[in-house]
């Protein structure tokens, strides 16, 4: 929330689907390889330190696809035969700066400039509401929402081409 000279502004919360969990396919022989279309990608893997307070720290390797990192070890379990790499793909993952999208904002001088700005705002989608010194109010939603292929609830699969993200909804449909 807030407002300038010209304009006053806040946001609220917005359910719009920014994630998806896909299913990696590993190679039958070698389990650090996962497909990627016709070809075999070995997972990427960094060492993270997570410090504990009052605790030692805790050491893990994240290992990631070109979609995102593998999450199974963060989510529960879905078969008893043991999961497949479950890889997330999210909007905030992706570089962004919302910061100059902010000051921009706050720079604002009416109600049709800050909307215009909207258009930049990169992630965590949410409604704005705001109005001007001129009577004039709306509310529009903010952020890059994925374009998909096809709709669907549950896990996409990593290597089907209607489950890849298609680009982002124009911010004029949001």
């Amino acid at each position: 929330n807030g407002r300038n000279e010209h304009v006053a502004w806040g946001v609220t919360n917005n359910n719009t689907s920014t994630r998806d969990l896909y299913v990696e396919e590993t190679h039958p022989d070698d389990p650090k390889l996962y497909r990627q279309g016709d070809h075999w990608l070995p997972f990427q893997e960094r060492r993270e330190q997570i410090t504990v307070r009052d605790g030692k720290p805790v050491e893990m390797t994240v290992r990631s696809t070109l979609r995102g990192p593998i999450v199974n070890a963060l989510i529960p379990v879905v078969s008893e035969d043991g999961d497949p790499p479950l890889s997330l793909r999210w909007i905030g993952a992706d570089p962004c700066d919302t910061i100059s999208v902010s000051l921009r904002l706050m720079q604002t001088r009416d109600a049709a400039e800050f909307r215009q700005i909207l258009a930049d705002w990169p992630v965590i989608t949410s409604n704005s509401g705001f109005a001007d010194d001129q009577g004039r109010c709306a509310v529009q939603v903010r952020g890059r929402v994925p374009r998909r292929g096809r709709a669907l609830s549950g896990f996409r699969e990593a290597n089907n081409p209607q489950d890849e993200w298609q680009g982002f909804l124009p911010f004029e449909t949001h």
